[in-house]
């Protein structure tokens, strides 16, 4: 017996980064610091350093270009987030900005 499954994947970017440019810079730290605190929670942790080192930090500020990047520092991040060949992916960050960005979206823009 054979199963066969389907992942349909849609790319909303252009939708996401429209929604984004029009919010005001406040409202993009409000993201990073949103996004920031839902990774921390969802994080898991063994020791707690991966769940420590997430930051954010505001990169470009300027009315054609509003740049924030969340990220971790411990070299081993992305291999939680992606997972490898011997570890299943356990997904922190993405889901975040999905969490957060819907917060965002959900208020109008505010963060209230």
């Amino acid at each position: 017996m054979s199963i066969k499954s389907a992942v349909e994947l849609r790319d909303n970017s252009a939708k996401v980064l429209a929604q984004i440019g029009e919010l005001t810079e406040q409202r993009i730290r409000d993201l990073a610091e949103e996004m920031t605190d839902v990774a921390k929670t969802n994080c898991p942790v063994d020791t707690g350093n991966l769940r420590d080192s997430i930051e954010w930090d505001a990169q470009e500020m300027n009315s054609e270009k509003k740049t924030v990047t969340v990220y971790t520092q411990t070299g081993y991040g992305g291999y939680v987030e992606l997972g490898t060949s011997r570890q299943a992916a356990q997904p922190f960050l993405a889901p975040a900005f999905k969490e957060a960005f819907h917060t965002v979206v959900e208020n109008g823009g505010r963060m209230d």
